[in-house]
């Protein structure tokens, strides 16, 4: 197993915020009408909070910018509350969170050492 640094949690949550605009791209109607779709929205927002806990505290602390606890706290309320997700709800995160986070997360993934390399 690969050691996971701060950098990989980061590209981990841009790389399902890309899925999740990809799944999304043809609208709030096919979205509300496909359970499919919003299975797949749902899981990859439930790896972005959890990559964001993966964050180690001194990065968090440096990117206050980044809503690191309302990430976190999404995630548990569609793990532990799943009964009770309303998908406009899910919506509203995909049209008004995500493309906040995501020039967040590029710009902190920009900041980050690069990946030093195994030998």
């Amino acid at each position: 197993m690969s050691k996971r640094d701060d950098r990989t949690f980061v590209e981990d949550m841009l790389a399902r915020i890309a899925l999740v605009d990809e799944f999304t791209k043809d609208g709030r109607e096919a979205f509300m009408q496909t359970r499919m779709m919003q299975e797949a929205v749902i899981r990859g927002l439930e790896i972005i909070g959890e990559a964001s806990r993966n964050i180690s505290d001194d990065v968090r602390a440096a990117h206050p910018e980044i809503a690191w606890r309302q990430i976190a706290a999404f995630r548990n309320f569609v793990i532990h509350a799943y009964w009770d997700i309303k998908m406009e709800r899910v919506w509203e995160v995909i049209q008004n969170e995500l493309p906040t986070l995501k020039p967040q997360l590029e710009a902190l993934l920009a900041s980050l050492p690069p990946e030093a390399l195994d030998n």
